[in-house]
């Protein structure tokens, strides 16, 4: 029994290391390059340069800009002043992630070791955050979800670490500080409220006003340094994509889905996070973190009943499944009447994410070797086609930003929602297509066709349209599709 367990503790160092160290690779050849970018990196990029240029929340349309966002400011502003020190968009939007993914690894491995889980099982679970599909979109992909899920977890260690008035407050800071990151960063507020109601009401009060207080103090700033553009764009944009009550009865297909076919890792391990928090319920040890998974549910299916949302809203249940699993295999390792169940379980976690590494990762890892000889070059084909004179109108705003320019659209998934809050901005926009303003225009996806695309989530119909009908297919660059006035 026991030269089985120290043969499985080595399997387990093994797969930690090897998931590090495939990820510190990626990060290195993959720093300053389009790996695994898409139009919402494009969108934080662009409100990022705003940031820079001291304007939050940019106007819904101004001087033929459309704005319109409901990212909230902190990890924007994050970004904008890791800009400032590098003097671009990509490797500052990067190491935002690189060092959001990382603490949440650590934090991972730091809340398990408190909860007496060997150092083995705590590091293997700590590197599933960087091979799971959540983790390595918040770190490579610039979806900032990773920053609020840290500050989330960390105000949950902080409080049950601490027993004294420091860690209540310092929670309420923290829970504070994720919301300011991200509209729905609410469970950690939410869980630990709960078990202050239950273990100590005199530093509830504490951590309530705290959290509350810095809230609103956050959001004044925000409000006054939009000029007043904060409130209008969350209330009226928000609930961008969620469109009636039918969007609430497909979340939990959206919901499961993303689950099964895109954070396969966090599917694996949730029965074994259920099975700690039955058991926690049982013996009456539960924790936040207990409560925190409980509301995930609940959550999860609220926010996915927009359709604009994607795999880097399960960050969180990623972290906290990493956590009670790790709990569920400490509650059987070592144990001599249940040892081997507990090797059991250890092992099945190495599979789990030793398969993540091999299949989600592994196929990069082959390429990284080949991405650090290559110099990095931002669309390489379009700059050379786009001097000084062309005027460009690209979906993605990571085009007119890597070309030396101000994106004319800050969102697509926006842009066909302003309509009800600006509709001058569609009207104008579309005459300057009718007009053949721009020398080029730029699309993710082919025009003709995609409809539901055009309808449900970019641009709009009435900007499509008239890009269907004054402009013309002038093949593929850089993975995008051109078109050129008509003649």
């Amino acid at each position: 029994m026991e030269r089985a367990g120290r043969l499985v503790a080595v399997l387990l160092w093994a797969v930690a290391g090897a998931a590090l160290a495939a990820w510190a690779l990626l990060a290195v050849a993959h720093l300053d390059d389009g790996y695994l970018l898409d139009h919402g990196a494009g969108v934080r990029m662009a409100l990022a340069q705003r940031a820079a240029d001291g304007v939050l929340f940019p106007p819904l349309y101004e001087d033929g800009v459309t704005g319109g966002t409901r990212y909230l400011p902190l990890t924007v502003l994050a970004h904008a002043a890791l800009a400032g020190l590098t003097g671009e968009l990509v490797a500052s939007g990067r190491l935002l992630g690189y060092a959001s993914v990382l603490a949440l690894a650590g934090l991972v491995v730091w809340l398990l070791r408190r909860s007496r889980c060997p150092w083995p099982v705590s590091a293997v679970l700590g590197a599933s955050i960087l091979v799971a599909q959540p983790g390595l979109g918040a770190g490579f992909g610039m979806r900032a979800d990773a920053v609020p899920a840290v500050l989330q977890l960390g105000a949950v260690a902080l409080v049950t670490a601490t027993g004294g008035v420091a860690g209540a407050a310092g929670a309420g800071l923290l829970a504070a500080l994720a919301l300011g990151s991200k509209l729905t960063a609410v469970w950690a507020v939410a869980a630990i409220a709960l078990w202050l109601v239950v273990h100590d009401r005199r530093r509830l009060v504490l951590f309530v006003g705290v959290f509350a207080g810095t809230a609103l103090a956050l959001f004044g700033a925000f409000q006054l340094a939009s000029e007043g553009r904060m409130l209008t764009q969350l209330t009226g944009l928000s609930a961008a994509g969620v469109g009636g009550v039918g969007t609430f009865l497909t979340a939990p297909n959206r919901l499961l889905r993303a689950l099964f076919l895109e954070a396969t890792p966090t599917w694996a391990l949730l029965p074994l996070a259920v099975a700690a928090l039955v058991l926690g319920a049982r013996r009456r040890e539960w924790t936040p973190l207990h409560v925190g998974l409980v509301l995930q549910g609940p959550l999860l299916l609220a926010v996915f009943a927009d359709i604009g949302v994607g795999v880097n809203q399960l960050i969180d249940l990623t972290a906290l499944t990493a956590v009670l699993a790790g709990t569920a295999v400490a509650a059987r390792w070592g144990e001599r009447t249940t040892g081997w169940l507990g090797l059991g379980l250890a092992l099945a976690v190495t599979y789990v994410v030793a398969t993540a590494l091999v299949v989600t990762v592994g196929p990069d890892v082959r390429a990284a070797p080949a991405a650090l000889r290559e110099p990095v070059s931002h669309l390489p084909t379009l700059a050379q086609r786009v001097d000084d004179d062309v005027a460009v109108l690209a979906e993605d705003p990571a085009v007119p930003l890597l070309l030396g320019r101000t994106p004319v659209i800050t969102d697509p998934f926006m842009l066909p929602r302003l309509g009800a809050l600006e509709p001058d901005a569609l009207d104008d926009l579309v005459r300057r297509i009718d007009s053949h303003e721009f020398d080029l225009v730029v699309l993710i996806l082919a025009a003709d066709g995609n409809d539901d695309w055009w309808a449900r989530y970019h641009l709009g119909p009435e900007v499509i349209s008239a890009i269907r009908r004054s402009y013309r297919p002038d093949g593929q660059a850089d993975g995008y599709h051109l078109y050129v006035p008509h003649r």
